[in-house]
């Protein structure tokens, strides 16, 4: 009888980290969410020291929503570059391009 509850119990999911982020980056708070941010923040006269600075701390507050666990232990450089090779690797890099336009 043991046997049979513990067939019919459904697993939960195991923690995927790609496919988490994949749907994040994917999802209207993901990159939609940071090229809205982005270009309003962006003016014609910038100073662009404090142009990178406030870009990095932009996103470092969208960080703080990302669903992967190793982003609360990260400093935001290292965030930065975790998920700069990660789309790199996954061919998600030209999400990315708004920010070069």
């Amino acid at each position: 009888m043991d046997n049979e509850k513990k067939e019919n119990k459904v697993k939960p999911p195991r923690y995927n980290e790609k496919s988490l982020i994949k749907k994040f980056l994917c999802s209207k708070d993901g990159v939609q969410f940071l090229n809205s941010g982005i270009k309003k923040t962006h003016g014609k006269d910038f100073d662009v020291e404090t142009e990178i600075y406030n870009l990095i701390d932009f996103f470092v507050a969208w960080s703080l929503k990302f669903p992967v666990r190793k982003s609360s232990t990260m400093s935001k450089y290292e965030f930065i570059k975790y998920l700069e090779d990660f789309c790199d690797k996954n061919g998600m890099y030209q999400m990315f391009d708004f920010i070069y336009e």
